[in-house]
């Protein structure tokens, strides 16, 4: 953007407090001006938007209505026995004092909280136990922040179908998937140094939130401009094993939820959310993403259908190690005098999450370090 058009762009900013209509419209006014005129180009965050907000519920493939109900009945399944877990208890405990207004419901409780708070404690039960489904190309847990908010969101709106949920997730969750197989293609993101989840999770929660509120285009990018002012997602909570894992989805869930309900109001965050100079790919990527993998058959290809529950209650990429140890028990009759020594090999990502430090690996002293250790 010329210095010129930055001063246009200040100009209608500056007109909608005069004037007292929202900002973010004469914003959205002023980029698409400049659009046509041939200065900033609009965002792929855009095309994200449009592709939230006007998909249908006929558009979805038979298919992936299935695995979409199947994913929201077993996320709400393996987050009703974690309320009592580690790290969820006493978020619980401070949420009740916390007071406001009793918009949502705590799962598997009679207890209703602000929407924000309530979907923090939903979306942390939802990831708390390690049974959060995942997308292992990108090893991203979409389900446990897309269906937390969608439930959060609908209670808000009012009036949701079945129908309009389903399809709600079911974009959000490829939403998230798309984005985080798009930054660093080809590289872990636990060796670029992000987790997927509470990363990503925030641009899906807001775009989530922002369909079942009901937002136009402009308020959906500044929705997701919003999100992404206070995503992180680093992945030192996983390498260590602390309580900060098990809340990411929540924290991500709840600052969605809260980047929609400030744009329905007429806040506005940054416009080029992905691609801006320090939007995220550059900032968070180095400028290395794939646009293929963010957009291409954007409405016909599902990212959903490639999510798999967990069988294990541990990190999923310690799950190959599971189910090779216990064929050869099975088929070998192996008892534990049988066993010399075992070997486990890991590419670089699970080697960091799952296998060292060997010492602290092999004594872990908290559930979460135990449900991040292969030698456990």
């Amino acid at each position: 953007m010329t210095r010129r058009n930055f001063a246009k762009l200040s100009a209608f900013l500056a007109a909608g407090l005069a004037t007292g209509v929202p900002s973010w419209a004469l914003a959205q006014e002023a980029i698409d001006k400049l659009a046509r005129a041939g200065g900033a180009v609009p965002d792929a965050i855009y095309t994200l938007a449009d592709y939230c907000l006007n998909t249908r519920y006929e558009d979805l493939p038979a298919e992936v209505i299935k695995v979409t109900k199947g994913q929201i009945l077993d996320t709400i399944i393996v987050m009703l026995p974690a309320l009592d877990s580690d790290g969820i208890a006493q978020l619980y405990e401070w949420s009740k004092t916390a007071g406001g207004n009793e918009e949502s419901l705590v799962l598997g409780t009679s207890v209703r909280l602000p929407a924000g708070n309530a979907v923090r404690l939903n979306a942390a039960m939802a990831a708390a136990l390690e049974y959060d489904d995942t997308y292992e190309p990108s090893l991203m847990h979409a389900s446990c922040v897309t269906i937390p908010v969608a439930l959060a969101a609908a209670e808000l709106a009012g009036g949701v179908s079945g129908k309009e949920l389903i399809t709600a997730v079911a974009v959000g969750t490829d939403l998230a998937c798309r984005l985080s197989m798009a930054g660093s293609p080809g590289v872990s993101p636990f060796i670029v140094g992000w987790d997927p989840t509470p990363m990503y999770g925030f641009l899906a929660a807001a775009m989530v939130a922002g369909r079942l509120l009901k937002l136009d285009q402009a308020q959906m990018v500044a929705a997701a401009g919003l999100a992404y002012h206070q995503l992180s997602g680093n992945a030192q909570a996983s390498v260590d094993g602390t309580h900060a894992k098990r809340l990411g989805a929540g924290f991500a869930a709840s600052g969605g939820l809260l980047s929609a309900r400030l744009a329905q109001q007429g806040v506005f965050g940054p416009f080029h959310v992905l691609e801006g100079p320090k939007g995220l790919f550059n900032q968070y990527h180095g400028g290395k993403y794939s646009k293929d993998a963010l957009l291409g058959d954007l409405g016909t290809r599902f990212a959903g259908l490639g999510i798999a529950p967990k069988p294990y209650p541990s990190c999923r990429g310690g799950h190959v190690a599971i189910d090779g140890t216990l064929a050869l028990v099975n088929e070998h009759n192996l008892l534990p005098d049988d066993v010399e020594k075992v070997v486990i090999y890991s590419p670089p990502a699970e080697m960091m999450l799952l296998g060292r430090p060997l010492e602290k690996k092999q004594n872990p002293q908290t559930i979460v370090e135990a449900q991040f250790s292969n030698p456990w």
